[in-house]
């Protein structure tokens, strides 16, 4: 028995709609397993490529000293990546200025310029073993930022 082309087309376009319904709910079980607070709040796993990568960073200052996340050992670190004519990054920036009034002696505090590249404001906050606790994709209010460092704070109690 010889298939007809219109058997062939009707075939063709269940295995497309099979396709499609896999794809829309794979889609949707994945949004639903990686969603977002409304604060752009984004859980990392535990050990992370990125963690990896913000253990071994080193940032030159503007005076030419160079600082590590491991002198930070110890202290949570609040970091973020930031661009000079981006409102959202320069409210970061004032944000992290609070913050930094309530916290310098609890937390380390490191701010880089990322003219091109991630977008920004992009937020980390760091654990006080180095592995990233936080990641935020976008503008972070000051309450969210004191809640998660609180919670690293508690940890480390004795």
């Amino acid at each position: 028995m010889r298939m007809k082309n219109t058997d062939i087309l009707k075939i063709g376009a269940i295995i497309l709609v099979i396709f499609a319904l896999v794809w829309i709910f794979r889609a949707v079980f994945n949004d639903e397993q990686n969603m977002e607070n409304n604060d752009g709040r984004r859980e990392a796993p535990e050990e992370t490529i990125a963690s990896e990568a913000f253990q071994d960073l080193s940032i030159e200052n503007l005076d030419g000293e160079t600082s590590s996340i491991e002198e930070h050992e110890g202290r949570p670190i609040l970091m973020t990546f930031w661009e000079e004519d981006d409102e959202d990054s320069q409210e970061q920036l004032a944000i992290l200025d609070n913050l930094l009034l309530l916290l310098e002696q609890e937390v380390a505090f490191l701010s880089v310029y990322e003219p091109e590249g991630r977008e920004v404001p992009y937020t980390v906050v760091i654990d006080q073993q180095g592995v990233v606790f936080q990641e935020y994709s976008e503008l972070t209010t000051e309450e969210t930022l004191l809640a998660d460092v609180e919670q690293l704070l508690e940890r480390n109690e004795p």
